[in-house]
């Protein structure tokens, strides 16, 4: 008798886990449907601007002596 009831307890439990499986299945499918009828935005580019570095600027390191404390 228990391995009857251990039996039908785990077509139970397999019969839940396809059940489960299907419905998010079921509900990923329809929500990515979803994603795909909404409207499109078109974005048109009329100028490309590009910026290199600047033109002719120098840059210097000074690398200074610590003051002293008494001073």
């Amino acid at each position: 008798m228990g391995e009857e009831v251990s039996n039908k307890l785990m077509v139970v439990l397999a019969l839940l886990v396809v059940i489960v499986v299907a419905v998010s299945t079921w509900l990923t499918v329809s929500n990515l449907n979803a994603v795909d009828s909404k409207e499109t935005k078109v974005i048109q580019v009329t100028e490309r601007v590009v910026e290199g570095p600047p033109q002719g600027g120098k840059v210097s390191l000074a690398i200074l002596p610590q003051p002293k404390e008494g001073e």
